[in-house]
């Protein structure tokens, strides 16, 4: 991978270390309120992309914070309920239509949003494994 370590840096500030600056800025709260946190990733944490080497190894790495964050929030009584929604997909920025591109943004929003209120969603191109919703193209 040709990277300089500045971009490296960048790219694990911005697509890793935000997430863990939210749960520890937020977590306390929503344990009081027993609350949820939904993170979104990509497909990528799966399957290296090519010439995308440092995106699929982030996701990849946010896919295990998401697990850990999961096993070390469960016991606690009253802990936060973490999801992870994996679009394994290009998403439109049209909110309303996909573009021929797998998932429109609205979809994607309406899907967070029922995680966020429930926990779970209805949609049935979903693949469930603990709290991570992989989101598969119909």
């Amino acid at each position: 991978m040709e990277l300089r370590r500045e971009t490296w840096g960048k790219l694990v500030a911005d697509n890793l270390t935000a997430h863990l600056a939210v749960v520890q800025a937020f977590f306390p709260l929503p344990r009081e309120a027993a609350g949820r946190y939904v993170a979104i990733g990509g497909g990528a944490a799966y399957a290296p992309v090519p010439a995308s080497g440092p995106i699929s190894i982030l996701a990849a790495a946010q896919l295990m914070m998401t697990r850990v964050l999961y096993e070390e929030e469960q016991p606690r009584s009253g802990g936060v309920d973490i999801r992870e929604l994996v679009v394994n997909g290009a998403i439109a920025t049209d909110p309303d239509s996909s573009h021929g591109q797998p998932f429109a943004a609205r979809e994607v929003g309406e899907i967070v949003a029922d995680l966020l209120l429930t926990g779970a969603t209805r949609r049935s191109t979903l693949r469930i494994d603990g709290p991570i919703f992989n989101l598969l193209p119909e």
